[in-house]
């Protein structure tokens, strides 16, 4: 008889261990569905992120290579520019080095209005390409 009683209880506890494990296992089963469907969420959200950041490259890429254009447009001025304060310092530096420049002070005069005049030539190229820049925008 003990065995019969012992053979029932462990009846009913296989019984309510099944009817556990079968909810279990429906739980899970609904938090998988959740995570799907969160991940679903998530992988759209990540393809609208990739389309928005490859747009902003391509227009990162667009303003980075109008910025090299510009500049390069600039490049003529910055070369001229770079020539004139070169030949102004060289006249300059020659001037203090040499005590006999001094008395030849008139010429030096004269040349240094000629380098005024280049760099008002300068400023025109100046105004004429910042014209320009501002006609393409």
């Amino acid at each position: 008889m003990i065995f019969e009683i012992c053979a029932i209880v462990v009846t009913i506890l296989l019984i309510i261990l099944t009817i556990y494990i079968v909810q279990t296992l429906r739980e899970v089963q609904k938090s998988l569905k959740n995570v799907d469907k969160t991940l679903s969420g998530l992988e759209l959200e990540l393809a609208i992120l990739r389309v928005d950041v490859n747009k902003m490259l391509s227009s990162s890429t667009d303003l980075v290579q109008n910025v090299n254009n510009k500049l390069c447009d600039l490049d003529p001025l910055f070369l001229t520019v770079h020539h004139a304060g070169n030949a102004l310092n060289s006249r300059i530096h020659a001037f203090r080095k040499d005590p006999i420049r001094r008395a030849e002070e008139e010429e030096e005069k004269a040349d240094m209005s000629e380098n005024v005049l280049d760099i008002i030539d300068l400023a025109k190229i100046g105004i004429k390409l910042y014209q320009q820049i501002k006609k393409r925008k």
